[in-house]
């Protein structure tokens, strides 16, 4: 896939797996029409509730279990420092790569 200008992805969908203080998806505001973190934090169920984390959709997700999305939900992933947590590496690029769908950005 030819690499995307972030400029150009106001319109698409991103999600962070892992995505811990969701730094990265407050970083992108702007930049995609959906932000979406999936990590395994109750915290961020409260912080959520508080109204912390600026416009972005926080799900409470054991990524070593299968994605609980739609196959090609996402155009881009982004799943830092996260494989080191992972049970399975293979299972879980597996899980990315129909989560968006082979023509989105890893």
């Amino acid at each position: 896939m030819p690499w995307v200008p972030v400029d150009a992805w106001s319109t698409l969908a991103v999600v962070d797996l892992g995505c811990g203080s969701g730094e990265i998806l407050s970083a992108l505001t702007g930049q995609f029409e959906q932000r979406v973190g999936r990590d395994v934090s109750h915290r961020r169920l409260h912080e959520m509730a508080r109204g912390l984390c600026q416009g972005w959709q926080f799900c409470e997700s054991d990524l070593n279990q299968p994605f609980p999305l739609a196959d090609g939900s996402a155009d881009a992933v982004i799943a830092n420092q996260v494989v080191e947590h992972i049970i399975d590496p293979f299972h879980f690029a597996r899980e990315i790569h129909a989560y968006y769908g082979g023509v989105g950005a890893v």
